[in-house]
């Protein structure tokens, strides 16, 4: 079944078809005699319609070449190529020509349900847009933006209403499939993945400014055996017990990492220690001493003792742009491999209409061969267009199962799910150009140049405790205790004695070479994330200036498609008229069914590519558009 279009159909087609013979009916082919075609009858061809710049359409002399009479054969008839259309129909043949016209031909030219004759749509367009004026081309045309719309309509109205999907599977509309991808899709988990094992980093960073607590307890015992002197030397014995010292120290300590480079502490123990035959034979020992380390100046600054940690956020921070630059893309990956599910279905049934078509030109081919109107060339021609379109369908199919597989690789979902999209998801709203802005929100919010300026904060961080290297180590160490000895716990507790020390420990490496080292390693590398930085910016501005030349381009497309099919239906019209009177061969038909097929599914391609240009493009700029 032909769909036909209400807008711009060529003046040619319409002039054409008003001048064409209307077939004789049944009863006047028994009545009339054969006539043959005269020259003069061939010399008073229809004048060709010429559009001039003005609403007008004026004729202009057209005249068909003239033609001998072509010889008799062996049989002594004139062959069909020189006889009247009707004049080669025998008494035998009308039968069978009358059931073709009533059958076949009414298939054959009749519009799509609720169409406009091609004349009228002529008319309208003509009165509503004399010489192309009351457009408005700041975007699209509403002429252009109502032919796409047109055309998609009438490709989507082919499609029988969706049956609920069987279980084994998936329903979806574009939102649930952008939400399951989300959830779903793999390289999208290892990143998240990545981001939450990062994270963690931060805390055991900050674990080294956490205190440091210990407790010991030590126990010790000495029995001396020697020789004891008796009476003034006099009396030696050897072999005798002459001590027996047994010690019991519990400490306790607490120390903690400061940011500015330091540690202090805290630390305390009470000795108690026993020795035999002595006075008194029991003795306390009590201490506590508070110390602290503080580098002046290598080490001595807050960026270089807290450098682990804020390393650490700049790791998560560039993971986490990293997330949102992955969930971009994979929104991105989702809507496109929708489309081009979508697209492949439609395809399909753009495939399908065109072998129903070829089976109604194969079927009105054989009948006017068996009438002697056409040739077997004719027959020959529609059979290979119907050839050519059953190639178109099964490359269709092939082309629809690697779809599915790209919207389950993309969905995380078992390779091979068949999802049942939803084709109005596929729709035409073009939208105003405006490239400077999305440049802007581009550089302002694409994760991809927050990561790399995290980067390049991070490396400059390098460079300054680097820089710190450079300088030598001089560490002020300070110590204050109190201390106190007794017999007694409670005397011994009463740390009546206090010390206290303090000192500078200096040291520097001769030439420190491995710091200047690292220091120039640090800059370059500084340097190269900076570069890194004017790159990635480079490579946003140009995938938002990519995406916008798509659009652009699938918007310029569109619009020749669009008349390119409208004038292949009309084209089609004409030609059908006229091979079903047998003025002409099917070769306008044919090339008219190739043309209405190939825009069909070209101008799909195109409002495809416009879907997945603006999907590209919002995962350009990071928002919607």
């Amino acid at each position: 079944m032909m769909r036909s279009r209400s807008r711009l159909v060529p003046p040619l087609g319409v002039l054409l078809l008003s001048q064409l013979p209307l077939p004789p009916t049944p009863d006047s082919m028994a009545s009339e005699p054969p006539r043959v075609a005269t020259d003069d009858s061939r010399r008073a061809a229809p004048a060709a319609p010429v559009r001039t710049s003005g609403p007008q359409v004026k004729r202009a002399p057209f005249e068909q070449p003239v033609t001998a009479p072509a010889p008799a054969g062996l049989d002594g008839k004139i062959p069909l190529e020189g006889q009247s259309a009707f004049a080669a129909i025998t008494a035998a043949e009308k039968e069978v020509t009358r059931r073709w016209r009533d059958t076949v031909l009414p298939k054959l030219g009749q519009p799509a349900a609720g169409a406009a004759p091609l004349g009228e749509r002529m008319y309208a367009y003509l009165t509503k847009n004399p010489e192309g004026r009351g457009r408005n081309h700041t975007v699209i045309s509403e002429e252009d933006l109502g032919r796409i719309k047109r055309v998609l309509d009438d490709i989507r109205r082919k499609r029988l209403p969706g049956a609920p999907a069987p279980p084994e599977k998936l329903s979806l509309a574009l939102e649930e499939a952008v939400e399951l991808g989300l959830e779903k899709n793999l390289p999208l988990q290892i990143t998240r993945l990545n981001e939450d094992a990062l994270e963690t980093e931060i805390a055991r960073a900050k674990a080294i400014f956490h205190p440091l607590v210990g407790a010991s307890l030590t126990a010790s015992r000495r029995k001396e055996v020697g020789i004891e002197r008796l009476n003034d030397d006099r009396i030696i014995l050897d072999g005798r017990r002459i001590s027996d010292t047994s010690i019991r120290t519990p400490a306790a300590f607490i120390s903690e990492n400061i940011p500015t480079g330091g540690n202090i502490g805290v630390e305390g123990f009470f000795r108690r220690t026993d020795t035999a035959g002595e006075r008194p034979p029991r003795e306390f020992v009590s201490n506590y001493t508070v110390r602290i380390l503080q580098p002046l100046l290598r080490g001595g600054r807050i960026y270089v003792a807290t450098r682990p940690i804020k390393d650490a956020e700049y790791d998560w921070r560039i993971a986490a742009a990293q997330l949102q630059a992955d969930i971009l893309t994979v929104m991105a990956l989702t809507k496109a491999a929708y489309y081009n599910a979508i697209l492949a279905d439609l395809i399909i049934d753009v495939a399908q209409d065109a072998l129903a078509r070829d089976e109604a030109l194969i079927e009105a081919s054989n009948a006017l061969f068996k009438a002697r109107l056409v040739t077997k060339r004719d027959v020959y021609s529609a059979e290979i267009i119907r050839a050519q379109d059953a190639e178109t369908l099964a490359r269709a199919e092939g082309n629809r199962q690697l779809a599915q597989n790209a919207l389950s690789d993309v969905l995380g979902v078992p390779i091979g799910t068949e999802t049942q999209v939803r084709h109005e998801a596929i729709d035409f709203q073009p939208i105003p150009s405006d490239l400077e802005t999305w440049i802007a929100l581009a550089n302002e919010r694409r994760p991809e140049i927050m990561a790399a300026d995290e980067a390049l904060k991070k490396s400059w961080l390098n460079v300054r405790v680097a820089q710190n290297g450079l300088l030598p180590n001089v560490d002020l160490t300070a110590a204050y205790g109190r201390t106190q000895t007794g017999t007694t716990v409670g005397r011994a507790l009463d740390f009546r004695g206090d010390e206290w020390a303090a000192g500078l420990l200096f040291s520097y490496p001769l030439g420190n070479v491995a710091a200047r080292s690292l220091l120039s390693r640090a800059r370059i590398e500084h340097t190269r994330f900076e570069t890194q930085l004017a790159q990635t910016k480079r490579l946003v501005e140009l995938q938002v200036r990519t995406a916008e030349i798509r659009l652009r381009t699938s918007l310029e497309r569109m619009k020749p498609l669009a008349v390119s099919v409208e004038q292949a239906e009309g084209k089609l019209e004409i030609a059908r008229a006229r091979f079903a009177l047998g003025q002409a061969t099917n070769k306008d038909v044919t090339d008219a069914q190739e043309d209405i097929r190939d825009g069909e599914i070209d101008l799909l391609r195109s409002i495809v590519d416009y879907d997945i240009g603006l999907a590209e493009l919002e995962a350009s700029i990071a928002g919607q558009i």
